[in-house]
């Protein structure tokens, strides 16, 4: 609003959109081709309104407005307008996780104004909610939220409509200098699709592909499948898989892979963190008894570091987060292990959590799968009963899953030439499973350059990619029902 304009003029008015609701008729999340509706009323905050009009304009460039004009029937000095509907179709090409800005602009009877109505779309996150336990999935490496702007979109990781989750990221460094992460501003993940639910019996899916890169380097670049499940029937925690590819152009030496969390249980000036490192789980909880207990505990075969450092000054380290957790700072805490054996108790300010679950050596293509499972519960006692049922599942289906792959031929596939300086190359892909397969072929920034069904028969086949005419580091991805391998190329 005109503050000048509203103090000087004495014979306009002030009109603006006051929002009460954004949806779509299905109800849910906004994604490309919805039509949303945004409905509110007309408040007027200063001298008497009429015959204006509002016309909404296509600010973003994403949207198509079915409603461009409504009328604003005369209001008085403070009056409210009747409930107004404004409908917008999405584009289907917006990108994820942006947002909308709607243009409403005010003319009539000598009155001229207008303001932005904004609202995000597209979100690169699904949002589990059974039982107890309400917690949003992303396809971005963060872990219960996406950050847009300034903006914290999800509902982070709750246990009866507590949020216990300020914030969380998977984090993959060889250095404190080259780290991927997902930090507020700072992320280096870019999703690949929207994360997909699915439901198998009383077992609740969500899985999502994105890209880990660091700045535009091409020999340190990763794919990430990740799967995060909930079993109804059962109020207590979240598992997450992830399966980390090195999808570079070179191997990754010390490659070291965790989780960076930022608990807030309840007041941050009350909480406890424990570690048992017997059972590997780490929970966070506050002096006030009354709170629940919430932490993550690590399904790994690997040494396994556990790092707990509250908003102070930490003597025997020398790092100061009173302010903040620098990434430096979280790679050493990775790199290092703060615990006592069993368990060992600290009371701060605020309490950070840093995991670091592996440190290893990746040929081009290879795999680092782990497990962490995200558990929150009201009685201590009910802790390592939780951790132990959940360890089962993961176990049993792992075993199956394995079974499964092991029955089934593995596929092996190579480019050439690899650089190429030319519009096309060769995919050879060598299985004794025939099959239709999907070959997709992204940039870094996650846009799809190419797409095709291939039907392959067993032996395998050589296939001619085309049509990449700009030069840059891409990703060739083919899958089918059972498999999913990944292989990148440089365009010279």
């Amino acid at each position: 609003m005109n503050v000048y304009k509203a103090i000087t003029d004495t014979v306009t008015p002030a009109l603006r959109f006051v929002v009460s609701s954004i949806y779509k008729l299905k109800g849910g999340e906004l994604y490309p081709g919805d039509t949303v509706f945004v409905e509110g009323k007309m408040i007027n905050y200063l001298h008497p309104s009429s015959d204006i009009r509002v016309s909404i304009t296509n600010s973003s460039g994403y949207i198509k407005a079915i409603d461009k004009e409504i009328d604003i029937e005369p209001l008085a000095m403070l009056d409210t307008s009747d409930i107004k509907t404004i409908r917008v179709v999405l584009s289907h090409s917006i990108p994820f996780d942006v947002k909308i800005d709607v243009l409403l602009d005010f003319q009539g009877n000598k009155y001229s104004d207008f303001h932005f109505v904004s609202f995000y779309a597209n979100p690169s996150l699904v949002t589990l909610e059974e039982n107890n336990i309400k917690h949003s999935v992303t396809s971005s490496g963060s872990v219960g939220y996406i950050y847009t702007g300034n903006t914290f979109n999800g509902y982070g990781f709750s246990y009866k409509n507590q949020k216990l989750l300020a914030s969380g990221t998977l984090v993959l460094a060889n250095s404190s200098q080259q780290m991927i992460i997902n930090r507020d501003l700072n992320n280096n993940y870019v999703t690949n699709s929207t994360p997909s639910l699915t439901i198998e019996g009383n077992q609740l899916i969500v899985t999502s592909d994105y890209t880990g890169r660091y700045d535009a380097s091409i020999d340190f670049n990763f794919t990430v499948h990740q799967k995060a499940s909930v079993w109804r029937g059962d109020s207590s925690f979240v598992l997450y898989e992830y399966d980390i590819i090195n999808s570079s152009m070179a191997k990754v030496e010390n490659l070291n892979v965790g989780l960076f969390v930022d608990w807030d249980i309840d007041n941050p000036f009350s909480d406890i963190a424990s570690v048992d490192t017997s059972l590997d789980y780490c929970v966070v909880s506050s002096v006030d008894r009354d709170k629940p207990y919430a932490g993550i505990k690590l399904i790994s075969t690997d040494d396994i570091n556990h790092f707990l450092i509250e908003r102070d000054d930490d003597s025997d380290t020398n790092i100061i987060v009173r302010d903040g957790i620098s990434d430096s700072e979280i790679f050493y805490c990775m790199t290092h292990s703060k615990t006592k054996p069993y368990v060992s108790n600290y009371i701060g300010t605020d309490m950070f959590q840093v995991i670091n679950v592996s440190n290893k050596t990746l040929e081009i293509n290879d795999t680092i799968h782990f497990a962490a499972v995200f558990f929150a519960t009201n009685k201590q006692e009910h802790i390592v009963p939780i951790i132990k049922r959940a360890t089962k599942l993961y176990e049993t289906q792992y075993e199956l899953r394995n079974r499964l792959i092991s029955n089934k031929s593995k596929i092996g596939i190579s480019i050439f030439p690899n650089p190429t300086n030319g519009n096309s190359l060769n995919l050879v892909v060598e299985t004794q499973q025939a099959g239709i397969y999907t070959v997709s072929i992204k940039d870094l920034e996650g846009r799809i350059s190419q797409k095709e069904l291939y039907e392959i028969l067993p032996g395998g086949k050589t296939l001619t990619l085309k049509g990449i005419y700009q030069p840059g580091y891409y990703l060739v991805t083919i899958q089918s029902e059972t498999i999913c391998e990944t292989i990148g190329f440089l365009k010279e």
